[in-house]
């Protein structure tokens, strides 16, 4: 016992004292802090490129005509996508003439910080439109007289969904562009592209009963089922991301 508690702390000392090293190699969150890393700490143009990028390479819009992309080495020794903690790239832009006109140094840790934001916002207006929506369950099915708030119901409803959809497609987009691939989120990836489905059910269902009022009762619980299951999963979508941002992002 007392054994396997000594190997567990000299373990445990081991990954603190290694994570240390890392975070001490790298620059501050700040653009200052990247800039001075990147052109004294760390020049990168004495990085290496991309295996398949070497040297100055045609771009397209919104980059320059030309470009070259220098890489740290953790970016290099990544063997598969998403890199390791603590990568960078550096991307100059040319003009046609072979002028250098921009550098674009890439930090790929904060500015991922924008997917979870948007979408736990989201989730927390949703929680709201689900008590709202209850309303109209107790109505509808329990026949209570109860206030329902239809507009503000549609309107944040509107607002959520949408949400929802744009974190979606946008947290596919930035892992394309950072990470290099698509689903190499694991389960958080795969279980977006089940939300996509019941995210437009959820949209255009919505706004169906809105555009079209009557009374229904299969519609609205199937509506309502159908987001309820969307709020679980964006609940576990929550816990999933987070794995995701503290293993591939804070490197924990």
């Amino acid at each position: 016992m007392k054994k396997n508690l000594v190997i567990g702390f000299v373990m445990l000392l081991t990954a603190l004292f290694s994570a240390s090293l890392v975070m001490s190699e790298m620059p501050g969150s700040d653009a200052d802090a990247l800039w001075n890393y990147i052109t004294k700490d760390s020049p990168y143009q004495k990085w290496s490129f991309w295996p398949d990028h070497q040297g100055i390479q045609d771009g397209r819009a919104p980059h320059g005509p030309r470009h070259k992309v220098y890489v740290n080495d953790k970016a290099l020794t990544s063997t598969a996508p998403p890199l390791q903690y603590g990568s960078i790239q550096v991307k100059e832009n040319f003009n046609m003439a072979g002028e250098l006109k921009t550098i674009k140094g890439d930090d790929m840790t904060a500015v991922l910080l924008f997917h979870p934001v948007i979408q736990e916002f989201a989730t927390l207006l949703a929680i709201y439109v689900l008590w709202l929506g209850l309303q109209r369950f107790r109505s509808l099915h329990w026949h209570q007289k109860v206030d329902f708030k239809w507009k503000s119901h549609v309107n944040l409803g509107i607002v959520t969904l949408g949400l929802w959809l744009a974190g979606l497609i946008g947290g596919l987009i930035m892992v394309r562009i950072w990470w290099h691939g698509f689903l190499v989120t694991g389960i958080h990836g795969k279980l977006a592209l089940v939300m996509l489905p019941l995210l437009l059910f959820g949209l255009f269902s919505g706004l169906y009963m809105d555009r079209r009022k009557k009374k229904r009762k299969f519609l609205p619980l199937l509506h309502g089922t159908n987001n309820l299951l969307l709020l679980i999963m964006a609940l576990y979508q929550a816990y999933t991301g987070w794995l995701v941002y503290s293993v591939h992002v804070l490197g924990g």
